[in-house]
């Protein structure tokens, strides 16, 4: 099938998932995920499994659930869709910081859904 790439090589590049520090320590995830809707992986690391899933309407709305394994931190890049954004923590809005079209923020390990 022509233009069809293997799962292995699409989503570690739709997800943006990297090592900032040796052994996976702190990990950056910058999604791009143009028009794909939605997504999901799991890498596997030192520290356990790096779990990440999106839903993406694009030019609307992402959506982004991450786990982050203990003894490790993120740093989080989430698109920004459009020009008047907000960002949901659990429900709640937080503030962010805006870096070339992403909203950046940095976690602790656990189970994050940002929205």
């Amino acid at each position: 099938m022509p233009g069809v790439l293997p799962r292995h090589i699409l989503f570690p590049e739709i997800f943006g998932i990297e090592p900032l520090e040796a052994g996976f320590s702190r990990v950056r995830i910058r999604p791009q995920p143009a028009s794909v809707r939605e997504a999901d992986i799991k890498v596997p690391t030192i520290r356990g499994n790096i779990i990440a899933a999106f839903t993406n309407q694009p030019g609307q709305s992402f959506s982004l659930e991450v786990t982050i394994p203990a003894n490790a931190t993120a740093e989080l890049w989430l698109p920004l869709p459009g020009k008047k954004n907000r960002l949901l923590l659990d429900g709640k809005e937080q503030k962010f910081v805006e870096r070339g079209g992403f909203a950046v923020l940095n976690s602790g390990s656990g189970n994050i859904p940002d929205r």
